[in-house]
């Protein structure tokens, strides 16, 4: 596990003014609230079943079965935290990938180019038509574990 004197010139713990702006980023990004509601709701995946199937691409939602193997995956990684930005791919907006990070005991922030290594990655697509927004646009959850390229991403109305 990295300590702070080994990440001294990119890493910076966060303070409560900090925490307050990273609060004010994930409600400014549809795709990293729903990617972190889906995997808070894996951790009650029994109560909240129904919740997940609609936050799903109907093309995965074979492969999610009951969720149970996602849910695992997810309890499987030791101190969970997940990115504030969900970066977009490259040539393709309608993309997204929320990274989930282990071994993340205190709140910080990257000061530079520093590349974070995932756990784990939320791939989401943009998405015409979404049932769970009013048949409107919405961030839909494609995967979960290594991304998703654009191209083997579902694209269009649902």
């Amino acid at each position: 596990m990295m300590t702070n004197d080994d990440a001294a010139s990119w890493y910076r713990p966060h303070n409560d003014e900090d925490a307050a702006h990273v609060e004010e980023v994930l409600s400014a990004d549809p795709a990293v609230r729903v990617g972190v509601a889906f995997c808070t709701a894996l951790g009650r995946r029994e109560e909240y079943l129904e919740q997940l199937r609609m936050l799903v691409t109907p093309e995965s939602a074979e492969a999610w079965g009951d969720f149970a193997s996602a849910a695992a995956l997810l309890s499987n990684i030791e101190d969970a935290a997940y990115g504030s930005i969900a970066e977009r791919a490259y040539d393709d907006p309608d993309v997204a990938y929320l990274k989930i990070l282990s071994g993340v005991t205190e709140g910080f922030q990257v000061l530079e180019g520093q590349p974070i290594l995932a756990a784990a990655v939320v791939t989401l697509v943009l998405r015409d038509g979404v049932p769970v927004y009013g048949g409107g646009r919405g961030w839909l959850v494609h995967s979960l574990g290594v991304h998703s390229r654009p191209e083997e991403t579902p694209h269009g109305a649902y």
